[in-house]
C-alpha cells in the first residue's frame, strides 16, 4: 500500500487564488474610453478599437480558462477526499 498523502489545503488555497486572479482579471479595464482626437490620427483611434475588439474575444477565452480549471480542482478534491473516505471505511475495503 503506497502513502500518498493529498495536501487538502494547498488545493483550497491554490482554487482561492485562482479565484482571486480572476477577479483582478475581471475588473481590469475593458474599454477603450474618451479617446482624444488631439492625440494622433483617427487611425490610432480605430486601431485601438481593433485591438479592444480583439481583447474582447481572448478575454471570452480566458475566462472559459479560469472556469474550466477551477471546475478541474473542485473535481479533484471531492474525488480524492471520496477515496480517501472509501479507503478509511473498512467496511469498503478487503
Amino acid at each position: 500500500m503506497s502513502d500518498l498523502q493529498v495536501d487538502y489545503q494547498g488545493l483550497e488555497n491554490f482554487l482561492d487564488a485562482l479565484g482571486n486572479a480572476q477577479i483582478a482579471f475581471d475588473t481590469g479595464g475593458q474599454a477603450v474610453t474618451d479617446y482624444d482626437k488631439r492625440l494622433g490620427p483617427s487611425v490610432v483611434e480605430d486601431a485601438l478599437h481593433d485591438f479592444l475588439q480583439r481583447w474582447n474575444t481572448g478575454r471570452a477565452a480566458i475566462d472559459s480558462y479560469f472556469a474550466a480549471l477551477t471546475k478541474m480542482v473542485n473535481g479533484s478534491i471531492e474525488a480524492l477526499k471520496k477515496v480517501d473516505k472509501d479507503l478509511a471505511d473498512p467496511t469498503t475495503t478487503g
